[in-house]
């Protein structure tokens, strides 16, 4: 699979970007990804195309800082 990510743009503390896969396994994801003061919040729009089938997909994630790893 062969993907690649494109059209980054980044604005104070927001990024946007699109990722795309060719080949047998085709995917084309919509990104954004605002970065807070303890993690990120992210939004995906992705469709996929395999087998002559689509799928849409909207993902919505949150990532929260914990502190630093226990050794």
């Amino acid at each position: 699979v062969d993907c690649q990510v494109s059209d980054m743009k980044v604005s104070g503390n927001t990024a946007r970007y699109k990722f795309v896969c060719t080949g047998e396994m085709q995917m084309t994801s919509d990104n954004t990804i605002t970065f807070v003061p303890d993690g990120y919040h992210m939004q995906s729009k992705m469709t996929m195309n395999t087998g002559g089938q689509t799928m849409n997909m909207n993902h919505n994630s949150q990532a929260k800082y914990l502190g630093a790893c226990k050794k």
